[in-house]
């Protein structure tokens, strides 16, 4: 409810103060309405909260000057209390116009400030509303919601600590915002990134094993568009060699057995490189004098830990590979060199002389098994970051894609003799004792620099 009251100058033209009170339609508090014959009440139904203001409340008082009714309506116009007032008057019928007036020379004058303040009102209404339906347009976006490309039906691919997103460019769209959680539930008060140009995005820097959740939206000068469907991927470590090296279906998955070495037929599994008798529970080598020093021109710079596995894959092959970490503890993973073996069988027993040697490692034993004339028939290379393909580029000679298997068909002859060991005092690990030769002479001893030590887990 309106309550304007004012006090009337003698002439009766003009008024000298007025205040305007607001309060509710509904419902009126009717104790509050002027006894005086000189006042008048405008009843409006207010919806909007902004204006419903405890009953009664003063907005405005004008005093101590002499106003006619045009002013009146010019200062509603020009007041602060204009945006108030013009709601409220925009919509004088929805409960009535009241009138109490003393004489007809004042009903008249009320009358025609009324229609003075209605029409400026109704004038003022037409074009707030042309306005704010102009404004409506340009701050609410039409925009199509953004969708997931045919060959990508999740809209996500998962990637070595990273996400990466793709979707259908949105006609329109001047930039697109992705908002992200690690719970699903995805919303505007999510993390948000912003200002993307692309129909593509790749979330960097995140854990291996944590699942992410993603919706997008579309961004133009009208605002944002709605919310995309929530999608979710879980960052992956390093690909496997089964993964990456498919085209000549390298693996290291153990299978089958070698029967027939000295002491010990059967032998299976995957053997992990031992320094200096090192074991560890996942096969790592960390010793920073080995990965540091020894190894500092072999393996990638920031390379802190280290792993070359040997894994009999069927009766004739095995895959030896080189895996490379930025960790101590080798779980983060950024590449690997792998080389298939085929070809492979078991030769004849010999004695090495001089053996044991108090200056070598005891599962260094004074006989061996023979591995004659078997062929290197795949090379196959992985670098997850751009520092590892720069090492493999320099180291082979090769040109690689980050993330992406590479490999190379070849037929080389390797020999080698071997030996499996299962009872080295003090160890409960069984080890595999190698050495190599890359060329048709079988070796005949481990040589005083020996052969390289793998443990089984």
């Amino acid at each position: 409810m309106i309550f304007i009251s004012f006090s009337q100058l003698p002439n009766g033209n003009e008024i000298s103060s007025f205040s305007i009170y607001l309060w509710p339609c509904s419902a009126p508090p009717l104790q509050h309405l002027p006894s005086d014959p000189q006042q008048f009440v405008v009843a409006q139904e207010l919806k909007e909260k902004a204006t419903i203001a405890a009953a009664p409340s003063a907005i405005k008082t004008v005093a101590s000057r002499s106003w006619s009714w045009p002013a009146i309506a010019a200062w509603i116009w020009m007041s602060g209390s204009a945006a108030v007032l013009l709601t409220v008057i925009a919509r004088l019928f929805a409960c009535g116009l009241i009138v109490r007036r003393s004489t007809t020379m004042f009903d008249e004058k009320m009358k025609k400030a009324l229609i003075y303040v209605t029409i400026l009102v109704g004038i003022t209404s037409i074009i707030g509303a042309c306005k704010k339906e102009d404004d409506s347009s340009s701050t609410s976006s039409t925009l199509d919601p953004m969708t997931c490309p045919s060959d990508n039906t999740d809209c996500i691919t998962a990637g070595w600590h990273q996400n990466v997103m793709e979707w259908n460019a949105v006609s329109g769209a001047t930039s697109y915002t992705i908002y992200w959680d690690t719970s699903s539930g995805v919303s505007t008060s999510s993390n948000a990134i912003t200002g993307i140009t692309d129909d593509n995005y790749t979330h960097t820097g995140l854990d291996n094993g944590t699942t992410y959740y993603y919706k997008g939206a579309t961004v133009n000068s009208a605002g944002t568009g709605s919310l995309s469907d929530e999608v979710s991927a879980t960052p992956r470590g390093v690909k496997t060699v089964a993964e990456a090296c498919t085209a000549v279906s390298l693996t290291e998955t153990p299978s089958g057995d070698w029967d027939g070495m000295k002491d010990k037929d059967n032998v299976s599994g995957s053997f992990y490189f031992s320094y200096r008798d090192e074991t560890h529970s996942n096969g790592c080598t960390n010793n920073t004098t080995f990965v540091g020093t020894t190894l500092a021109n072999s393996v990638p710079s920031g390379t802190l830990g280290y792993k070359k596995i040997i894994t009999i894959t069927s009766s004739t092959s095995f895959t030896k590979a080189e895996h490379w970490f930025s960790d101590t503890g080798c779980t983060v993973g950024t590449g690997w060199f792998a080389t298939g073996y085929d070809n492979v069988s078991v030769g004849d027993n010999i004695t090495i002389a001089g053996w044991p040697d108090a200056a070598e490692a005891s599962q260094f034993v004074p006989y061996a098994t023979k591995f004659d004339n078997y062929t290197a028939e795949h090379y196959c290379m992985l670098g997850e970051t751009d520092a590892i393909k720069s090492f493999i580029s320099s180291s082979y000679g090769q040109t690689v894609t980050v993330g992406t298997g590479h490999s190379i068909s070849q037929s080389s002859t390797v020999s080698a003799i071997m030996v499996y060991l299962d009872n080295v005092s003090g160890s409960t690990k069984n080890w595999l004792n190698w050495k190599s030769y890359d060329n048709t002479t079988t070796p005949d001893n481990w040589t005083t620099a020996g052969g390289n030590i793998f443990y089984n887990l």
